[in-house]
């Protein structure tokens, strides 16, 4: 990230100023104070303050898993947010919107994943389908399930169900934090390998970062989860030294109940595979979410 507090020599336009490129402006990675700045002719006084932010590294291919006019699913890659950020303009929502063929405005994303966790995203086209939705989630039948790696040994099904607030750092959760709320996490372990355990896990609410959350205050963070204490390296059966480049976290399956049920689902990825027989553990292990 780079920064530039505007002085009386400087130059009066943003696209002037030597830390702003025009792929950086093109990208959507530049800002004055907290505005998204694109054009190179934008206004500068003293004192405003220019953010360039640093471009986000290469980003996976989005698949279209549905699309019926009124709802639209996609399997979103771990280097992609959900919705534009500071690190650009390309996000699940825009590339979602390239794949129908509609604006940008006229998808409203009904569940969000973080940035280095993949799977499946469900956007509203209609105004219809938003309510459909929303009601849905009132009635407890948006169901959504993920595949999961966590440290340490959990030898049997259970409920993480400590509520979660504000941490310090104003970008993530704690259990038990600021203005905490009620949470909830259903999981289920589904095989052991090596120092970990591959899990199904089914929130129950919808709290920010609410797995990553609870798996950590469960004492078994999520592989490569840096944020919330998962390992920066972890050591295979083979004694070799593994870096895990996102979350082990995938979004798996999003099933909609009520008059049209409706079950989408996005395959585990590569990454999360490979990362699970790195560690020892046995293709046998993925066989249920790959046969649904």
């Amino acid at each position: 990230m780079k920064r530039w507090v505007v002085g009386p020599s400087d130059p009066r336009e943003l696209g002037a100023l030597s830390i702003v490129t025009p792929q950086a402006l093109s990208d959507g990675r530049v800002f004055v104070g907290r505005h998204r700045r694109t054009s190179p002719q934008t206004p500068l006084v003293d004192g405003d303050l220019v953010t360039v932010h640093v471009a986000a590294s290469s980003r996976g291919e989005v698949e279209l898993l549905l699309w019926d006019q009124a709802l639209c699913a996609i399997s979103k890659p771990p280097e992609l947010p959900t919705i534009p950020d500071h690190h650009g303009t390309a996000s699940a929502l825009t590339e979602a919107a390239r794949l129908v063929g509609l604006p940008v405005g006229a998808l409203h994303p009904t569940s969000r994943l973080d940035v280095g966790v993949s799977g499946v995203v469900v956007f509203a086209a209609t105004a219809a389908a938003r309510a459909r939705l929303e009601q849905l989630r009132k009635d407890g039948a948006y169901g959504r399930t993920y595949v999961a790696i966590a440290a340490g040994a959990i030898e049997r099904a259970g409920a993480w169900s400590a509520p979660i607030g504000r941490a310090r750092d104003p970008r993530l959760r704690a259990a038990r934090g600021r203005d905490a709320v009620h949470a909830e996490t259903r999981f289920e372990p589904v095989a052991r390998a090596a120092d970990a355990t591959l899990l199904r896990v089914r929130p129950v609410t919808g709290r920010t970062h609410q797995i990553r959350v609870h798996a950590a205050d469960a004492g078994h963070p999520l592989l490569g989860d840096r944020a919330y204490g998962g390992k920066r390296r972890l050591v295979d059966g083979a004694g070799r030294v593994l870096s895990p480049t996102r979350v082990a976290l995938h979004a798996w399956e999003v099933s909609l109940g009520g008059d049209s049920p409706l079950t989408v689902r996005a395959p585990i990825p590569p990454t999360v595979r490979e990362l699970w027989r790195a560690l020892g553990g046995v293709d046998d292990a993925l066989a249920a979410f790959d046969e649904g």
